[in-house]
């Protein structure tokens, strides 16, 4: 094997020394939400060929990153880190294998991350991994508390620890050198360093730990109580090189003893303060009203049924003069507009295909500024999110400004919903009628009942076969689809042999390539005995029978004149 040139040698001591002097771990701290660096650095000048970082404290969570042959490998990344975890410097310049991981949580996030490296060079080969060259212990915790009180009063620490977790726990503050505010270990409170001024006056607000509730009370607090106070735990059965917990705070407070507010000495005080404060509202109100002409309001939500026309409303002040209008789907990936109006007419050359012939301006002359169009014939793809923008050039009010204005709706188009009322006797067999446009690509098919538990159902038809995972025990081998293969749209299923108990309100969801399951029809069943019809037809076959009675004994206009004769 060829000898090591000198540089090579150099190279690998400087890389060996300085693994060494990184194998330290380092304690880091975040907030819920923050974007969190975790630092790892090689001496410049070494050939990366592969960056791993792992979590050592939980098997399931073992990879975090892996970038190799120049791009991420998240073929064995754990999910909880996907689009979630990058490295800093994709090329690795100067050495730097940092990666930074985003959105961190309280308790999924924190833990042990160790990386590693695997280079390639004149005095490395492919295999040679090394060691972890960065350990870094992260603790995602909540942000400082501020509390304020006064003099006298009895305040409230408040901790929270992971409950079932036999602990000792800790509440310290941070001008205080090995002393502290309150300690409970080994089942009991442990007051023999803890100062004077607080004997007799921290007690756990429970009386003891339970739920993991680490709160404590301070009674009759004084300015001197003001500071920094920090809650610790550790293992009960933990060994302790000191009777203080060096773990890192789980809950940070800030403590401000403060004298109640007093009231104005002087009436001028405050007169002149509400003085300014009415200056300052009426300097922005007339702000508010010179930009009050160029500035859109609508910001809508609007619902429509397939076939509907559609106005997406908008509306300028009557002193601004239009010179260009435009409607647009910032959803859509293609950046044409839906709708262009400028030099007074519609520019159709530029649109969207799906909304050629489709969308047309409600007034052509936009009198009294009604900027709003008419979208016809609207069907489902057309749900999402249209933005308005117009562009001024001269105003009556104010001279020469050009600028944009936005209106946003929000428009989704939905299956109209029928409702229907179903009577039956028991014993009966029902049909719960629903029905969809035919050559619909039908993918999931629900009957629920209102009253049922939100996972339970009547019937689901979902991937090709009926589910019956969820169906309370009442509804098994009772309830098939009326057309297995949904021919024509008919989702309508048949409910054997029926109940009182069946009586209730029951709704037909579908999904067809991703549309919500919304409910399409609404059906109220009520299952009666047949005798309660019984009185119903008693009283119409009496009224029938009164009727021809009636009939019968009117005598005729012949008749009526015959007997007046007589008479």
């Amino acid at each position: 094997m060829a000898s090591l040139s000198a540089a090579s040698l150099l190279a690998l001591s400087s890389l060996i020394c300085h693994l060494a002097a990184s194998s330290a771990v380092l304690n880091l701290r975040a907030r819920p939400g923050d974007d969190v660096t975790l630092i790892c650095q090689v001496p410049d000048g070494v050939n990366i060929e592969a960056v791993e970082w792992r979590r050592t404290d939980r098997r399931e969570l073992k990879r975090v990153l892996l970038y190799r042959d120049g791009h991420l490998d998240t073929t064995n990344q754990h999910p909880s880190f996907k689009n979630r975890v990058e490295l800093k410097d994709r090329d690795t310049k100067n050495g730097d294998l940092s990666v930074i991981l985003k959105n961190v949580k309280k308790e999924e996030d924190s833990g042990t991350y160790v990386c590693r490296f695997r280079a390639a060079g004149d005095h490395l080969t492919e295999r040679d991994i090394f060691a972890p060259i960065s350990t870094i212990r992260l603790m995602v915790v909540d942000p400082v508390l501020y509390q304020t009180a006064q003099p006298e009063d009895d305040v409230t620490l408040r901790c929270q620890a992971p409950d079932g977790v036999d602990i000792a726990a800790e509440w310290s503050r941070t001008d205080l050198k090995k002393e502290s505010v309150f300690l409970y270990r080994d089942g009991r409170i442990d007051s023999e360093d803890q100062p004077l001024s607080f004997k007799n006056r921290v007690e756990l607000k429970d009386g003891e730990i339970k739920n993991g509730n680490l709160s404590v009370i301070l009674k009759n607090v004084t300015k001197n109580d003001s500071g920094t106070y920090e809650c610790r735990i550790t293992a009960s059965d933990a060994k302790h090189s000191s009777r203080t917990i060096k773990a890192p705070p789980i809950c940070t407070i800030r403590l401000m003893i403060v004298d109640p507010v007093p009231a104005p000495r002087q009436w001028s005080q405050l007169a002149i303060v509400l003085a300014v404060a009415l200056a300052l509202f009426a300097v922005a109100f007339v702000i508010y009203k010179i930009l009050e002409p160029y500035r859109i309001k609508l910001n809508l939500n609007l619902k429509a049924h397939p076939g509907d026309d559609v106005t997406l409303r908008c509306q300028a002040r009557c002193c601004v003069n239009i010179k260009a209008v435009e409607w647009s789907r910032p959803d859509l990936k293609e950046e044409k507009p839906v709708v262009i109006y400028r030099d007074g007419h519609i520019d159709s050359e530029n649109l969207l295909l799906s909304f050629k012939n489709r969308v047309e301006l409600k007034d052509k002359e936009m009198k009294n500024g009604d900027l709003s169009v008419i979208l016809k014939n609207v069907k489902k793809e057309d749900s999402g999110t249209y933005e308005f923008r117009f562009k001024t050039a001269v105003a009556k009010c104010l001279t020469i400004i050009s600028t944009d204005l936005i209106s946003t709706i929000q428009l989704e188009v939905v299956d109209p919903v029928l409702n229907l009322n179903l009577t039956a006797h028991p014993g009966d067999d029902v049909t719960l009628r629903c029905q969809v446009p035919d050559a619909v690509n039908i993918t999931m098919v629900k009957w629920s009942r209102t009253d049922l538990k939100e996972e339970e159902y009547v019937l689901l038809y979902q991937d090709g076969r009926i589910v019956t995972d969820h169906q309370p025990l009442t509804f098994k081998n009772r309830v098939d689809l009326k057309d297995k293969e949904m021919k024509n749209g008919d989702l309508s299923v048949i409910l054997k042999n029926v109940k009182k108990e069946d009586s209730g309100t029951y709704e037909c969801r579908y999904k067809a390539s991703g549309d919500k399951a919304d409910p399409i029809c609404i059906i109220q069943l009520e299952v009666v005995d047949p005798e309660a019809a019984v009185p119903v037809l008693e009283v119409v076959a009496g009224v029938l029978s009164a009727a021809v009675t009636r009939r019968k004994q009117k005598p005729s206009a012949e008749h009526r004149e015959v007997h007046s004769e007589v008479v």
